[in-house]
């Protein structure tokens, strides 16, 4: 175990996607009615990697393939003339706490969130530092549970980190996006990276 932060984990997932999605290409683009469309990106003359991301006609962007299971951003406010390039900017462009909430809307937070081993060894060890200058019970108590996740459960560790506060606030430690949702997220980041390379090649602005 690494102690890593949750912006480390999102540059780590951001670095490993960076370097697999380097030469995709757009390969299908599909443009339908009442701004809907959909693109295929996937690796020149390969038959895999590919992603199919789609905006649906309530402005929701659903983003599928060999990358990721099914992710759907919902809840778009935009303008009746927005098009479907509006949708994948407006997910291409948020942070992630904005990424996370569309995709729990659409997708379910079971899917969307989960907690990761590293970053609750961060996130012990910064409430112990934060919280724990004027309780020193409350700092043993924290440091404490980040040893124990050595060798315990993460779930455990949280229900006893429960138990001996009685603090909800304390239990959180570890929550992160899923990895499912980082990749969705950074593919629509691609497309968007690859529809703004094609109006510089030729000028024109497609769907």
């Amino acid at each position: 175990m690494q102690k890593q932060s949750a912006a480390e984990r999102v540059a780590f997932f951001r670095e490993m996607a960076a370097n697999s999605l380097v030469i995709h290409e757009i390969t299908q683009v599909v443009a339908g009615p009442n701004a809907t469309a959909t693109w295929v990106i996937k690796k020149p003359g390969s038959s895999s990697y590919w992603t199919q991301i789609i905006v649906t006609f309530d402005h929701s962007l659903i983003v599928h393939g060999d990358a990721t299971d099914v992710v759907c951003f919902s809840r778009y406010h935009g303008a009746v003339n927005d098009t479907a390039r509006d949708v994948v900017a407006w997910i291409a462009n948020k942070d992630i706490q904005g990424v996370t909430e569309k995709a729990v809307i659409g997708t379910g937070r079971d899917a969307c969130r989960t907690y990761d081993e590293d970053v609750a060894l961060h996130d012990l060890l910064e409430y112990a530092e934060i919280y724990g200058k004027d309780d020193p019970q409350l700092k043993e108590t924290l440091l404490k549970a980040a040893r124990r996740l050595e060798d315990e459960d993460l779930e455990d560790v949280r229900r006893w980190v429960y138990e001996e506060t009685g603090d909800p606030e304390f239990t959180n430690f570890g929550a992160v996006t899923s990895s499912r949702v980082l990749w969705a997220w950074f593919l629509v980041q691609k497309l968007q990276e690859l529809l703004h390379e094609g109006i510089k090649q030729d000028g024109t602005k497609s769907v």
